[in-house]
């Protein structure tokens, strides 16, 4: 301390904006770290994991859909109904693929992998099941259809509702950790910001006292007689 107020006027004004040069570029430096991990974040939660929820809700719809007409598939009369319910067995199997192959490119984490991977086990098994059911069901078997939906594709059925929950949990979950990353990017880089701007108007500040003592004194100078 006592070698800063020893030096010159110059000198102090020299080290005053150099401090000032340095803690200006530390501050534009950080501010584009942190944006970066705020854009991340904000990325993550965009592009990631709120599409995933919304293809794992289309998912559990044309699943649901594909059950419902297995059922109507057991209960028509006729061969004419039956064939109807086929095709449109046919479509929702369409859109089940198309869903999953969607919500495929989504997956980001061995866990959700994992959860994903159990859910494609159950729905092939319900799936397995599904055509004994419509074998049963095109000969006219009804009850012989209906005990294997009872024994057979309700329990499958309970298992891959329990596996989408899963996967809705998980990237609500994930999600929700994003979001708070970012609103912790932003508190933490506002607070840096802000104590970094009070430094430099302090340095500032700093450095005017010191051009206004050195003009007071060179007007002194001047007006002192020779």
């Amino acid at each position: 301390m006592s070698l800063f107020s020893n030096s010159t006027i110059k000198a102090k004004l020299i080290a005053l904006t150099a401090g000032l040069l340095v803690l200006l570029i530390g501050l534009g430096i950080f501010s584009i770290d942190r944006m970066s991990a705020l854009d991340n974040d904000t990325s993550d939660l965009a592009e990631n994991w709120m599409p995933s929820i919304a293809a794992i809700g289309a998912l559990d719809r044309e699943i649901g859909a594909y059950r419902r007409n297995l059922l109507l598939h057991v209960v028509q009369t006729d061969a004419e109904g039956r064939a109807a319910v086929d095709k449109n067995l046919q479509t929702n199997l369409a859109a089940v693929d198309e869903t999953r192959a969607a919500y495929e490119k989504l997956i980001s984490t061995p866990e959700e992998r994992a959860d994903y991977d159990k859910l494609v086990r159950d729905w092939n098994g319900y799936l397995g099941e599904a055509e004994a059911v419509l074998a049963l069901s095109r000969k006219g078997a009804v009850d012989e259809a209906k005990a294997v939906v009872e024994t057979k594709t309700r329990p499958l059925a309970r298992a891959i509702d329990a596996d989408l929950r899963a996967l809705i949990d998980l990237n609500v979950a994930s999600g929700t950790a994003a979001a708070d990353d970012a609103h912790r990017t932003f508190a933490t880089a506002s607070s840096w910001m802000i104590g970094t701007l009070a430094v430099l108007s302090v340095l500032a500040a700093a450095a005017g006292v010191l051009i206004i003592r050195a003009i007071g004194s060179s007007m002194r100078a001047v007006t002192v007689p020779m």
